[in-house]
């Protein structure tokens, strides 16, 4: 079986970090994976590339000249035939709008990894429902999510499945030390706080900081370490 995932990137971040981690996931159990790969001519994935390279993933790159730019849907197609793929596994906006209208017949998964904002207005409530319909299943990443994707954006709650998922920390547990970060910052004593992500709104380390400072009201030593 071969599952084309189709997404927007321009480098690598936490979902695409997932999809590389859920390739090699797929290659154990006997699934074929491919990378179809929307890209921004200005801001190449490169190191996205070239992780799913080394991984031995098989990447296809589709330009995107605009966020409507509907002549990358028979490119994609093209793609989905020559790799022969059953599965068309779609991510964030670009890839659920491409994707999903290249896949014709094929079975289409789509994944939701944010609340994003824009999600709100009507139009693209209008277009998501629409693709959602299309769709076999909707898989979002937490419960909030499946309740913001049946609330929000209409979307039939059978079709909806919440499947978790994080990064394995095997990967990256050996490269720690017990007391780095604290001899690095010279907190070896204080009572420290970490949070892991990028630094954007719709993160919402604003709160995280408002709820230090509060802490702090008590706990004077406190550190937040992003």
């Amino acid at each position: 079986m071969v599952v084309a995932h189709v997404f927007k990137a321009t480098g690598l971040s936490g979902s695409e970090s997932h999809l590389l981690s859920l390739a090699r996931g797929l290659r154990d159990e006997g699934i074929e994976s491919h990378l179809i790969i929307l890209i921004d001519p200005t801001r190449l994935p490169d190191t996205l590339i070239r992780a799913a390279q080394t991984q031995g993933t098989p990447t296809h790159l589709v330009q995107l000249n605009h966020d409507l730019d509907l002549f990358s849907v028979p490119k994609i197609k093209t793609i989905l035939d020559s790799v022969n793929a059953h599965i068309v596994h779609t991510h964030l906006i670009h890839g659920d709008l491409f994707g999903t209208l290249a896949a014709g017949k094929r079975v289409v998964v789509q994944s939701r990894h944010n609340d994003d904002r824009f999600r709100h207005n009507v139009i693209v409530k209008l277009l998501t429902r629409y693709l959602a319909s299309r769709a076999k299943t909707i898989i979002t990443i937490s419960d909030s999510l499946a309740n913001f994707v049946r609330d929000v954006e209409g979307v039939t709650p059978s079709k909806i499945t919440r499947i978790h998922y994080g990064l394995d920390p095997n990967e990256v547990i050996h490269k720690a030390k017990a007391g780095m970060l604290r001899e690095e910052l010279k907190i070896k004593d204080s009572p420290r706080i970490g949070a892991v992500g990028r630094l954007t709104e719709q993160k919402g380390f604003e709160y995280l900081l408002e709820a230090l400072a509060r802490v702090r009201d008590n706990v004077k030593e406190a550190h937040l370490v992003i």
